[in-house]
């Protein structure tokens, strides 16, 4: 099992891990308490302590006290990649919790190793994938998110990449309140055009960006793509950073523009 597969089969133990602190005490109104403060958004950021390429973060969101909601940037085949979110349930018993994806039919044991207010640090140490049982040893680093910037990214941004040695075209982007964008490029002319088969859809986890859209035309890639981005915004100006191959940090930085939006 390779590291990627036994990271994407982990992951469910990662947010769950939270929920041990509000059972491991006596005293049950403090542990309501602490459990109510986890629910909401985190972000794994880290594994074994070094930091994970962008598009490998992975987004937990705390419905309830026995469901994890997860989504990741995975692959799909031909180059392509796409946005997926799963469910899963769990059980706890002191420090130690099994989770269980009925997605993948696996569980996961993993034991809380730290917790704060703003991030996290827990051991996954072994996988049943389906009757495969395997040892592992990793410890996962998030953070909670809490920014909210779906009202801020509304509306037309023109900007470009901004870091040395890349392509630094300009381009536009639209974004609609129903999580739809468009997507702008200047032709051989030097007129606005929009993609047309861009089919751009939006989703903002605090200072997450995800865009999955069809058809890269920068990469003459086929179907489905999708990009995670850590994302700064004002009503005037907005940045982009990721980590992408290599550990090459990526960042893109574009203003507000006054259109006539369809």
């Amino acid at each position: 099992m390779n590291l990627r597969q036994t990271f994407l089969k982990c992951t469910f133990a990662l947010l769950v891990g939270t929920l041990l602190i509000g059972c491991s005490g006596s005293d049950n109104e403090n542990d309501d308490t602490t459990q109510l403060k986890l629910m909401g958004l985190w972000v794994a950021e880290q594994l074994n302590g070094e930091p994970l390429p962008t598009n490998d973060y992975l987004v937990y969101d705390i419905k309830t006290l026995s469901h994890i909601y997860e989504s990741f940037c995975i692959p799909s085949g031909n180059g392509n990649t796409e946005w997926m979110s799963v469910e899963a349930r769990y059980t706890l018993s002191g420090n130690d919790l099994s989770v269980y994806v009925t997605a993948h039919n696996n569980t996961i044991d993993i034991k809380l190793k730290e917790l704060t207010d703003k991030s996290m640090t827990w051991n996954v140490w072994r996988v049943d994938y389906n009757g495969d049982v395997t040892d592992v040893n990793q410890t996962y680093g998030l953070r909670r998110l809490t920014d909210d910037y779906s009202k801020t990214i509304l509306g037309m941004w023109e900007g470009r990449c901004i870091t040395s040695g890349q392509p630094n075209d300009l381009h536009r982007w639209l974004y609609f309140a129903d999580g739809t964008y468009a997507y702008y490029s200047k032709d051989t002319a030097g007129e606005w055009q929009e993609k047309q088969d861009n089919e751009g859809t939006y989703l903002l986890y605090g200072d997450l960006l995800v865009t999955s859209w069809q058809n890269n035309h920068l990469t003459g890639t086929e179907g489905s793509s999708c990009e995670v981005w850590q994302m700064t915004a004002t009503d005037k100006a907005m940045t982009w950073k990721a980590t992408r191959g290599d550990n090459l940090l990526i960042e893109y930085a574009m203003t507000r523009v006054d259109c006539d939006c369809r």
